[in-house]
């Protein structure tokens, strides 16, 4: 398991105060990109290895949207593979460990 913590900045926010659907996201694509450069797998490995690694599908359970300057924390876990496919769930709690999402 990899996680890392951050707080809900004002250019990832909607209108409403909220982290935005992208940023949630984005939050979530950095966390594997930050758990594979921490395990000597990142980018610029890859990339000489002639490889590479996507996510295809995103399936999220929202509870709710965090709010700006709010503390979160972000995680990530396989769940398996097969084949040459591999199987990772996310999540996102606030600062008292309850799940804002979990994909």
């Amino acid at each position: 398991m990899y996680t890392f913590k951050s707080r809900v900045r004002y250019s990832e926010c909607d209108q409403t105060g909220h982290l935005s659907l992208v940023d949630m996201i984005n939050y979530f694509q950095d966390c594997s990109v930050f758990h594979s450069e921490s395990i000597g797998q990142g980018v610029s490995v890859l990339e000489k290895e002639k490889k590479a690694w996507f996510l295809s599908s995103w399936n999220l359970e929202i509870e709710r949207f965090p709010v700006l300057g709010e503390e979160i924390e972000i995680g990530t876990f396989s769940v398996g593979s097969r084949s040459f496919f591999g199987f990772r769930n996310f999540f996102m709690k606030d600062a008292e460990g309850n799940y804002l999402v979990k994909v």
